[in-house]
Order: structure tokens, then C-alpha cells, then sequence
């Protein structure tokens, strides 16, 4: 597992959580010798290349404490998985109960360029599953709930990097899917009821075939 070595800076961040199939110890060994030299998580992914099968991470973290007025872009570095081709598996974090990023920063759509690159950069025809869990601060009770705009920019986010807009007739290239989940934690009623709408009118046009085989689905939690 990935998640248990003690890593530096940036890869500690993201907090990556990882499963990988080696076929020896020896090239286990091999592997943990080149990755604790790693000094960013695409190094570390690179080195992983097809023998990652599932990874998570916190896409987000690097926004931790920031300026939620800036008029600037802030830096979320891309996750290219380009070698990654054995991977089944991508859980995607976005903000979670313990970590107080900027409501104003997930509600930027220009955020998102980074989650249409990284699905993107995935080997369409061996991915199986997508998970995707956004959620508020729900330890600070002053943190508004989910907003729908946040879904909807994941959504699209997601959209884009599956169906891209300038092949919008290509067949369905993710052959191999299972699952993909949408999952939202701390909404409030009312977002719930939105997002829910805001779903039942998007997904069986933006994902006509994941739709149609009943494998993606939307979850909302309702803020405690």
C-alpha cells in the first residue's frame, strides 16, 4: 500500500492511497527503492506504471488555508495516469470532513480542468470504476452545505473527459466499466432536491450509455 510510507512534501499532500500487483517480491523491493525517491506524485505514479491497480487521492488539499476571495486560478498540479495501464480503479477526493477548503474555490468551475485531465489521461478500455466523493467541512458548523453548483461542475468535469466535446459520436470507448459514482456528503435538503434534478436531467444525456446499464449513479448525503 502506498498510503503507508512516510513520503515528502507534495506527496504527502494528496495523501495517495494505492494498490499495486507485482508479480515477485523482488520487484516489489524494487519498486519501493526507486519510489521513496520520488519527490511528486507523478514521478511516483510513473514509477508504479502498469502494475497500479487502484489509487485515491486528495485532489484538492494543496487549496488547504487559501484565499477564498482570490481572482486568481490557484495551482492544483495535473495527476497524469497515462502509464498507469494496468489501473482498474480511481477514487477521486475532493474536499472531506476534515479538510476546510474554500467553498468559494469549489465553486470555480475553472477548478475542475484538473479531474476531466486526470480521468483523461486513464486507459479507457481496462478502468473499471470511478468514484468520485466531494464534500464540505462538516466539523466547523459555520460551513454552508454542498452546493448544487459544485456538483454540476464535477459533473460536466466528468462529462468532458468521458464524452469530449469535439468527438461527440465516438462509440463508447470505456468498455470495461463497472461503475462510476458521483457521491456527495453535507447538502442540505434543498441542495439534495436540486442535485437529484439537476441528475435526472444531465446523466441520461451525458452519459447515455453508462446510464442505460444502470452503472453511474448519484449519492447524496444530507448534512447532520
Amino acid at each position: 500500500m502506498i498510503k503507508d510510507l512516510n513520503w515528502p512534501g507534495e506527496i504527502r499532500t494528496l495523501d495517495p492511497d494505492a494498490t499495486l500487483e507485482t508479480s515477485s517480491g523482488s520487484e516489489t523491493v524494487l519498486f519501493l527503492s526507486k519510489a521513496l525517491s520520488c519527490s511528486d506524485l507523478n514521478q511516483l505514479l510513473h514509477h508504479a506504471g502498469k502494475a497500479l491497480r487502484r489509487v485515491r487521492i486528495h485532489l484538492f488539499r494543496s487549496l488547504l488555508g487559501a484565499n477564498p476571495h482570490s481572482t486568481q486560478l490557484l495551482p492544483v498540479s495535473d495527476i497524469d495516469l497515462s502509464r498507469n495501464i494496468g489501473l482498474q480503479t480511481l477514487h477521486i477526493e475532493i474536499a472531506g470532513s476534515d479538510a476546510p477548503i474554500p467553498t468559494a474555490l469549489l465553486e470555480r468551475e475553472e477548478t475542475y480542468g484538473v479531474v476531466q485531465r486526470m480521468i483523461s489521461s486513464t486507459s479507457p478500455t481496462v478502468l473499471e470504476q470511478i468514484s468520485i466523493n466531494v464534500g464540505l467541512n462538516k466539523l466547523d458548523p459555520s460551513a454552508p452545505a454542498a452546493s448544487p453548483s459544485i456538483m454540476s461542475h464535477v459533473l460536466f468535469a466528468l462529462h468532458r473527459a468521458i464524452c469530449p466535446p469535439d468527438q461527440p459520436l465516438v462509440p463508447d470507448k470505456y468498455t470495461s466499466m463497472k461503475l462510476v459514482v458521483l457521491r456527495v456528503r453535507n447538502a442540505d435538503e434543498t441542495s439534495k432536491r436540486q442535485m437529484e434534478a439537476d441528475w435526472d436531467r444531465l446523466a441520461p444525456i451525458w452519459f447515455p450509455s453508462f446510464y442505460s446499464r444502470g452503472i453511474i449513479n448519484l449519492k447524496v448525503h444530507i448534512k447532520a
